[in-house]
């Protein structure tokens, strides 16, 4: 029997660890939705996919579909956040990546918080921050999350920071606008009830 190879890539949004030496992989995909994909010796010192499946790192990955579940072939990590040298930009991105698990649930293609979340992990990789400036980035992540996910409604003065692409510039017209995305933010979150 031949199975057929899917290249896509994704977010790893957490992981866990299968018998003595597998792993499990909770990915958010480009094109399958939120999948849950089987590591074969992931954990092993001698696997050459184990730097390549770290948590909160985009990656490409070459899947196969088996009888019960998705099982990883190669992998390579595109992006990641190193806890040593970028404790609080993978500190906000891990925040982001859980809330997606909290309200994504099985294979459904979203292309529209794929992207954006794609653009938010490209401009903290790329971004010098000050604190302030990544207050403002989380804020401004996780209402563009949210509202990629049909939880923030209609806000003519948000409507431009959800839309536009991530840059120092929209990071810092977005300042006055920070405490009412907030409001907005903890309202849909009450709502949602999760």
């Amino acid at each position: 029997m031949s199975y057929h190879l899917y290249n896509t890539h994704g977010f790893i949004l957490r992981t866990a660890n299968v018998g003595e030496a597998n792993k499990v992989l909770f990915v958010f995909t480009e094109d399958l939705g939120l999948i849950p994909v089987q590591v074969q010796a992931g954990r092993k010192i001698s696997s050459k996919l184990r730097l390549s499946l770290r948590g909160y790192s985009f990656c490409r990955f070459s899947l196969i579909r088996g009888k019960t579940s998705w099982r990883l072939t190669d992998a390579e990590e595109l992006i990641s956040f190193s806890p040593a040298s970028e404790p609080e930009k993978i500190k906000i991105f891990a925040g982001i990546l859980l809330l997606i698990g909290r309200f994504v649930h099985g294979e459904e293609e979203n292309g529209k918080l794929f992207s954006a979340l794609k653009d938010a992990a490209v401009f903290l990789k790329n971004t010098k921050f000050t604190v302030d400036e990544l207050r403002r980035f989380e804020t401004l992540s996780v209402l563009k999350t949210l509202s990629s996910l049909g939880y923030i409604g209609e806000n003519k003065a948000l409507a431009y920071f959800i839309q536009i692409p991530f840059s120092k510039q929209t990071m810092e017209e977005f300042v006055p606008f920070r405490r009412q995305a907030l409001l907005l933010i903890n309202q849909a979150l009450k709502e949602s009830h999760l």
